[in-house]
């Protein structure tokens, strides 16, 4: 590997506007060599250090702001270059921001990352720069890590930023003359008063003749630094959302809580998980609808006594108008030119679809999150999804502007973690994934999984097929996150749909999902509505508990 570039996009002035064009349009580069030491880089003082391990190095930079007005620090760059890599074609791990982003193997072609169809909006949801910089047409991109070789027994190399929730780490690659260039931008995106310094997270390079095992070391070196949360015992357990979707009701809930409880000698789980259907509105987590007369105390309760742990969803960071808090707390939300700020859109949330995010910049807001998440522990509740939690990740103003995208993240999340608990398990999904190592138990690690194998045509939105409901997109990512699994987290796979009917997928099909999450190891739920299981369905559930049980403790 040899050092090529340190350079700094950066911006005069303490902008916070929130137009990822606006702000592009303003912004300068300035670069120097790659070497260890302090060198001025226009308004900001670099300082590069360098700790170089056999066929690994780490790399930390601090900046500071040496002029007398602030700057707007969009992202610091450490550029490479691979000498030696092999000739002919290479392939690189295209690794996703969030969890249901695309993760897999590319090809490292002339060509560069493709346009995206769909504008910087959507294209945030899914990547940490809603909108590439100009100079980086013809690179390849991954977020968070990377690795690239002609196959996963050669020669590789790999590159990746040991996240921890303050910059968003994106790896680019192209081919050129001598080698391969690999550069990593730590996306910052904040202001640096005069005289203040920064020192973002280790960048961490290496070079091996085994992809798969850099990946692995790179995952537990990035656990370490971050206190990763890997001791959770194995999670086996029903989910009731890819059966019953929104239309989950009590009833159903608890005639599946009793089928399970009297074969729970044959289907060995402890976890029974209500997910998204119970709630009044998106945002009012303590109040259920009319499908849920009772409210959410007699459910944890019916669950905990049947022998079972109580699980339950929420999507902590979403908002819609519909509910109690947007109308009582309009302050409290991200905003886009004084207006409250598009999160995601969602139709079967709100009339409008429109789904709006908390600002948890803000200490209010970090305070409710820890109030809603204890008592939703008070209530019996000791497993938690956390759902669609990019929201508060992509480009917005936010009430603190010197808080980057990654610390509203990485602050929400640990006043969700305060009030639920430090033994509590809770699971991360739609979740940018560096942020929340040290934080969540277990994470997402691919789109939902669905009762059909390709994305389903319509409504089809160009540039995001692969990131929506389906099952085969879940394997490529689980295959190609497994590396993650007992160093970051306890990977989820999402869950497993046994049933032969009342589905899109052919028995091959769900053989191939079983396969996946057993030799993975990973957490093992199913959703099914249980008495309308075959026995062969049962024996398949059965199986796949016993194998993902014995990979997970055997890894």
């Amino acid at each position: 590997m040899e050092g090529v570039r340190l350079g700094v996009r950066f911006a005069p002035g303490a902008s916070s506007d929130a137009s990822e064009r606006a702000a592009a349009s303003n912004l300068h580069l300035a670069e120097g060599p790659l070497r260890v030491g302090a060198q001025r880089l226009g308004p900001l003082e670099l300082r590069l250090g360098a700790d170089l391990a056999g066929e690994h190095a780490e790399l930390d930079v601090a900046l500071r702001n040496t002029s007398q007005a602030p700057v707007h620090v969009d992202a610091v760059i450490l550029g490479f270059r691979w000498i030696g890599a092999p000739a002919g074609s290479l392939r690189f791990l295209k690794h996703g921001w969030q969890s249901w982003s695309f993760t897999g193997s590319r090809a490292l072609d002339d060509a560069g990352e493709p346009a995206f169809p769909s504008g910087p909006w959507l294209r945030g949801l899914h990547h940490a720069v809603g909108e590439p910089p100009a100079d980086r047409r013809g690179w390849h991109e991954s977020d968070l890590v990377s690795v690239v070789g002609a196959s996963a027994g050669g020669p590789a190399c790999l590159a990746g930023v040991l996240e921890q929730g303050l910059a968003f780490g994106v790896v680019y690659l192209r081919r050129d003359d001598a080698g391969v260039r690999v550069e990593l931008e730590l996306r910052l995106e904040a202001p640096l008063a005069p005289g203040a310094a920064l020192a973002p997270e280790l960048v961490r390079v290496a070079l091996g003749d085994d992809a798969v095992r850099l990946l692995e070391r790179h995952a537990e070196a990035h656990g370490r630094a971050a206190g990763a949360r890997t001791s959770a015992p194995f999670q086996a357990g029903w989910c009731s959302w890819y059966h019953f979707f929104h239309d989950v009701t009590e009833e159903a809930l608890l005639r599946n809580l009793d089928a399970l409880a009297r074969h729970r000698a044959d289907i060995p789980i402890d976890l029974v998980q209500l997910d998204d259907g119970y709630q009044r509105a998106i945002g009012d987590w303590l109040e259920t609808n009319d499908k849920f007369p009772r409210g959410l105390a007699p459910v944890a309760a019916a669950i905990r006594d049947a022998g079972f742990r109580a699980g339950l969803w929420t999507a902590p960071f979403c908002v819609v108008r519909e509910s109690r808090l947007f109308s009582q707390r309009p302050d409290w939300l991200l905003r886009r030119d004084g207006e409250p700020a598009l999160g995601l859109l969602h139709p079967a949330w709100t009339a409008d679809a429109r789904v709006y995010a908390l600002d948890p910049s803000r200490d209010d807001v970090r305070e409710h999150l820890e109030r809603t998440h204890a008592a939703i522990r008070a209530l019996g509740f000791g497993y938690q999804k956390l759902d669609f939690l990019y929201v508060v990740a992509t480009r917005a103003d936010a009430a603190d502007p010197a808080q980057t995208r990654a610390q509203r993240l990485r602050r929400g999340l640990e006043a969700v973690r305060a009030g639920a608990g430090e033994d509590a398990f809770l699971l991360g999904c739609g979740c940018p994934l560096g942020p929340a190592v040290g934080l969540v138990d277990g994470m997402r690690i691919g789109p939902d999984v669905a009762p059909h194998w390709f994305p389903q045509p319509e409504p089809k939105i160009a540039g995001i097929e692969e990131t929506v409901p389906s099952t085969r997109s879940a394997l490529r990512s689980t295959y190609a996150r497994a590396f993650q699994h007992r160093r970051l987290w306890l990977n989820d796979p999402d869950c497993f749909m046994a049933r032969t009917r009342d589905t899109g997928l052919s028995a091959s099909e769900v053989e191939s999902l079983a396969a996946a999450i057993a030799v993975t190891g990973g957490m093992t739920l199913f959703s099914d509505d249980f008495g309308a299981l075959s026995a062969d369905d049962l024996a398949r559930v059965r199986e796949l508990i016993r194998v993902a049980r014995e990979v997970d403790a055997g890894g």
